[in-house]
């Protein structure tokens, strides 16, 4: 279904009708249509745009007031009409299907609340659109109940006994199980513990999968012909892809508004962290120092390996102060005061052999315990342990090919914050493969 443009945005036209006085003809969002409009369709458009094996790609700087949302949605729908026309419908390897990718909460909800809905109104053809978000924005019911069925085991706090209860109390009412609807909490850590995790899900075996929240998206996100995400997720799912994984089902076209913002979410998704406060949270969630944590709900059970386990969990919990504490004193005496790191190995790394102990520890407790809840836990947190056992060793020794490294460090708190990062110097090397193909050509 092709649009006509000279309708659509005429001054008696629908979406004029719609606007009414906020309605403004625009010669610049007129340009900025063709342009897109050409760029989606594969055409050859003059010096904007730059081919890519096939494909087109499009880069617009476009002031306040031109329309840009409407400049590409317009476009974008038209594309999706015509794939339905078609008979791609059902989206085969992606086609027809249109990923809108923002970097703010705000916009988002403008397209997803407002602009869509208008031009679904007045555009006459059919198609759906879908507010992407995360796994972990989902709340997932199981670990939900079972976290309160543990609740005295896991917490001693009292401020995280209200979290939960006031959790527990919105997950009865919720539509949608997204934390965007939740609100603030009082200890906003407590959403880890109940939040929908792929380590830590029974698929179709679990007893609340009809009811699940996240499931619910994601039919909804797959049967989409239109994708709204954030950057975040965006780029998230383009580094799984170069793994054979992903997060967004496949698609012909991606718009990516608020680009400014790109290369920091990509550096990020393409590069690597560690803090302390992750490593102890890790460190936490198994044993505390109250003697609260997933081991102490699995003591009643008296396995033999609860005691090889705690003592892993101790060695890494030595192994994380020792290094931690090495990296704050080579930053004071030898570092850089911008942080970076110009050099591997500047402090012995006790941690990732710890980490790799305690995942070890807590396979041979998996396979002694009771109950398969229980399972899935000790592999998660395992999976964990040895994930960030891999992070730590890469930054410590620098292993990331073609990457800066700096340190980010707050002692002015008791504890002090310290955080290893990595990023990739030259983003673009990396999205040249996996956003617009093996080969790039300005025309």
């Amino acid at each position: 279904m092709v649009i006509d443009l000279n309708l659509a945005l005429g001054p008696d036209g629908p979406i004029a009708r719609q606007l009414g006085r906020r309605f403004e003809a625009r010669p610049q969002q007129r340009e900025m249509i063709e342009a897109v409009r050409r760029t989606l369709a594969g055409e050859s458009g003059g010096d904007s745009g730059a081919e890519t094996g096939g494909a087109r790609t499009l880069m617009i700087e476009a002031g306040t007031g031109v329309g840009k949302s409407f400049a590409y949605l317009l476009p974008a729908i038209e594309r999706i009409l015509i794939a339905k026309q078609n008979g791609l419908g059902h989206h085969p390897d992606g086609r027809g299907r249109v990923v809108v990718s923002t970097h703010t909460i705000a916009l988002q909800e403008q397209l997803i609340h407002k602009d869509i809905p208008l031009l679904q109104s007045v555009l006459g053809g059919e198609f759906s659109a879908v507010l992407a978000k995360g796994r972990s924005n989902y709340i997932s019911l199981r670990r939900l109940k079972r976290t309160r069925d543990r609740n005295v085991q896991l917490f001693a706090d009292p401020a995280k006994h209200r979290t939960l209860e006031m959790i527990a109390d919105w997950a009865s009412r919720t539509d949608d199980g997204s934390l965007a609807t939740l609100g603030p909490l009082e200890r906003p850590m407590i959403w880890s513990n109940v939040q929908s995790d792929t380590e830590d899900c029974l698929g179709q075996r679990c007893p609340t999968y009809n009811s699940c929240f996240y499931q619910s998206a994601r039919r909804r996100m797959h049967n989409a012909d239109l994708l709204v995400v954030n950057h975040a997720l965006f780029f998230a799912d383009l580094a799984l892809r170069a793994g054979g994984f992903s997060l967004l089902p496949d698609y012909e076209h991606a718009v990516l508004d608020e680009a400014h913002t790109i290369e920091d979410v990509a550096s990020e998704h393409f590069g690597a962290s560690v803090s302390r406060f992750q490593v102890r949270l890790l460190l936490g969630s198994l044993l505390n120092s109250k003697g609260r944590g997933l081991l102490a709900t699995l003591q009643q059970q008296h396995p033999a390996g609860m005691g090889r386990a705690v003592k892993a969990l101790h060695g890494a919990e030595e192994a994380a102060e020792q290094l931690f504490h090495d990296l704050i004193h080579w930053q004071q005496t030898q570092g850089r005061s911008n942080g970076r790191i110009d050099q591997p190995d500047i402090v012995p790394n006790p941690l990732s052999p710890a980490l790799n102990g305690l995942c070890l520890g807590l396979r041979v407790l998996r396979d002694q315990v009771e109950g398969r809840d229980n399972q899935l836990e000790l592999t998660a947190c395992g999976n964990r342990a040895e994930a960030l056992a891999m992070e730590v060793a890469a930054l410590i020794a620098q292993k990331l090919p073609d990457s800066v490294y700096w340190m980010e460090l707050d002692t002015s708190r008791p504890q002090s914050r310290i955080k290893l990062m990595a990023a990739p110097i030259d983003v673009g090397t990396l999205l040249g493969p996996a956003l617009f193909g093996a080969t790039t050509r300005t025309n």
